[in-house]
């Protein structure tokens, strides 16, 4: 495709959608376990583009987008979304807003997965074009990302307004602006988020008082289960990302690879599997959840195609190599939460570390450790964001090889070129062992009769504006 005439199909437009007022008007009560913030983003202050109820891309701001041949160029037409006080939002104002929050990215969980583009621009009125100085094929799961939202002088964009917050409870309104392109189907006018703790979350959900529960993690998926909640209203996300323990550069396993790899090998993962007892959930030791965009399968340690019995064997050789480097002392520091299942992870990998002759200190987080919990779901489906979480600026013990091979995918100019740099980056982190990865994240939530538009989703991210 050239790309003038890619430019001027995007000045064409598409004939907008009209907004029709809903025939019979609806609340829900929605419960929030843990942090509100991203539902709240998500629901309030829209980027260009969002994720749907499956976590598929769609129109948010931007009612249409092309990429170019070569994938250095993102080019999206704005729907004529009007701010709250009436004045249209040009892609100048959209454009600014996002080159903030784009060099704030460093500073949130997204990290520095934007480090590839080089401006964001407002052709006209009504387009925007994002330049990359790399291809980057994730990048509109990125601009989905809460982050991504853009505030309009102050205010959220939509599609729900915040209205009534208090300590417990925040309303969330749906404002139909005028010539939006985001269609009103008529279902869901108004949401009350619930903050609450689970038990409270699962109890009221029961009791018919909330129609979901979302924000559900590993660390409470006990009490959903005790409820005896009928297995069609519970949905577990499917998310990848990272559910392990980081070691940390400032511990005194920052320089001892073989340490840390002696300390991953004889964690049984079976046992811990069979502990937890997660609907889905699979144990893995690979940093990598899958292919993804390397081009090659996950990166598998030496030692995990071997017995556990073997390695069992082979452990306790080097943990008393590293304890006589340390003056025979045998106490490694675990920050962690002391509730709920994370009480069952501390156990199995407190008797796993005690075979070796390791004892274990669980503290809170935060606090100074050998190791620290990380628990998160990946924003987008590249590797970058694996390597980054586990690299040097995330306080890991850093390798310099590990470092340079990453650089490397990240200023690649092919999309093959950068899939064979993350394979060897892939192989050079597995060696360097900065963290224990026991799967993914788990996440899960609660549906009800009334909320059919709540589904499985990657990114544990569920719009509130498809709740049927």
């Amino acid at each position: 495709m050239k790309y003038a005439c890619l430019f001027a199909s995007l000045l064409a437009g598409l004939a907008l959608n009209g907004c029709s007022n809903q025939s019979s008007p609806s609340t829900l009560n929605v419960a929030v376990v843990g942090d509100a913030t991203n539902i709240l983003d998500v629901a309030t202050t829209q980027g260009l583009v969002a994720f749907d109820e499956d976590g598929q891309i769609e129109p948010a701001l931007a009612e249409r987008w092309a990429v170019t041949d070569d994938g250095l160029a993102y080019i999206f037409r704005l729907a004529q979304i009007r701010g709250r006080n009436g004045h249209i939002i040009e892609a100048g104002e959209i454009a600014h807003t996002l080159k903030e929050r784009v060099a704030a990215a460093p500073n949130n969980r997204i990290g520095s997965l934007f480090e590839t583009v080089e401006d964001v621009v407002g052709m006209t009125n009504r387009v925007i074009e994002i330049r990359l100085k790399t291809p980057r094929p994730s990048l509109l799961q990125l601009l989905a990302q809460p982050e991504l939202g853009v505030r309009h002088n102050g205010q959220g964009t939509g599609p729900f307004a915040q209205s009534g917050p208090s300590k417990a409870a925040i309303t969330l309104k749906r404002i139909n602006l005028p010539d939006t392109s985001a269609e009103d189907d008529g279902t869901v006018t108004q949401v009350t988020l619930d903050m609450l703790a689970a038990e409270q979350a699962v109890a009221r959900f029961k009791a018919g008082k909330e129609q979901a529960v979302l924000g559900g993690t590993l660390a409470d998926y006990h009490i959903m289960r005790a409820a005896n909640i009928r297995a069609t209203r519970f949905i577990a996300d499917p998310v990848q990302g990272v559910f392990g323990f980081m070691f940390t550069a400032t511990g005194r396993l920052g320089d001892d690879a073989q340490m840390r790899q002696a300390m991953n090998m004889v964690v049984d993962r079976d046992a811990l599997t069979r502990m937890l007892n997660l609907p889905g959930w699979q144990a893995r030791t690979t940093i990598l959840p899958a292919r993804l965009d390397t081009g090659s399968d996950p990166a598998i340690p030496d030692w995990a195609t071997a017995p556990l019995d073997t390695r069992l064997a082979l452990a306790p050789p080097i943990v008393s190599a590293w304890r006589a480097r340390h003056l025979n002392d045998n106490l490694i520091r675990i920050a962690m939460p002391k509730t709920g299942l994370w009480r069952v992870v501390y156990a199995r990998l407190r008797a796993d570390w005690r075979t070796i002759g390791l004892d274990v200190q669980r503290v809170d987080p935060g606090a100074a450790a050998d190791l620290v919990l990380i628990d998160e779901v990946a924003p987008d489906s590249s590797a970058n964001w694996y390597f980054a979480r586990l690299g040097c600026h995330a306080g890991t013990p850093c390798d310099t090889a590990s470092e340079q091979t990453l650089d490397d995918a990240r200023a690649a100019d092919t999309l093959d070129t950068r899939a064979a740099a993350f394979t060897r980056a892939d192989q050079a982190y597995t060696l360097n062992a900065p963290a224990i990865i026991l799967g993914n994240p788990f996440r899960w939530a609660l549906t009800s009769a009334q909320t059919p538009g709540l589904h499985a989703n990657p990114f544990a991210l569920h719009p509130l504006t498809h709740l049927r």
